[in-house]
């Protein structure tokens, strides 16, 4: 495999908020899926109580909805808007950032730091018609824009994603 070098200076917000879209993709439906459980759930405690007039059903419909507000919150304002700006300014504060990808691994360089992963890091990758997002151990991931990769790049990173992923 020949060596792919990406010159990813300054990265787009729009690529860092697909990024972390993808990143987040489980998080947020667990959260759209727990918040409107909830909210069904305080919606027949407030039925129940309206029934019955108990009042511990009406601090339980006080508790759940609450619960389930925020986690709706959580899935709909807080992930799609606050980690893309926080990881936007530290990935701007790197400066000029260039990522080369060949057999030995994925090497990012910056102006004043670098981080080098090689294949057996790779814990699983995903990808959407926007771009390539890869899981390293630890719980670190590189995102790949799809248009700084031409149609050849982006086969033999497939390629080679494919195989790291054979290796284990």
């Amino acid at each position: 495999m020949k060596s792919i070098e990406l010159q990813e200076s300054p990265v787009p917000m729009r690529d860092i908020q697909n990024g972390l879209r993808l990143y987040f993709k489980k998080i947020r439906l667990g959260s759209i899926f727990v918040g409107v459980l909830t909210v069904l759930l305080a919606i027949s405690f407030l039925y129940l109580w309206l029934l019955t007039g108990k009042e511990f059903l009406g601090s339980l419909f006080s508790y759940f909805f609450a619960f389930g507000f925020f986690s709706l919150l959580y899935a709909f304002i807080y992930l799609p808007n606050f980690p893309p700006r926080s990881y936007f300014k530290r990935i701007a504060a790197l400066g000029k950032l260039t990522t080369v990808i060949d057999d030995s691994g994925i090497l990012e360089k910056a102006e004043n730091a670098q981080a080098f992963h090689n294949w057996d890091a790779v814990v699983k990758h995903t990808e959407d018609e926007e771009g390539i997002i890869i899981y390293f151990v630890g719980g670190n991931f590189k995102y790949i824009p799809k248009r700084l990769l031409g149609a050849e790049e982006e086969m033999e990173l497939k390629e080679k994603l494919a195989l790291s992923r054979l290796k284990k």
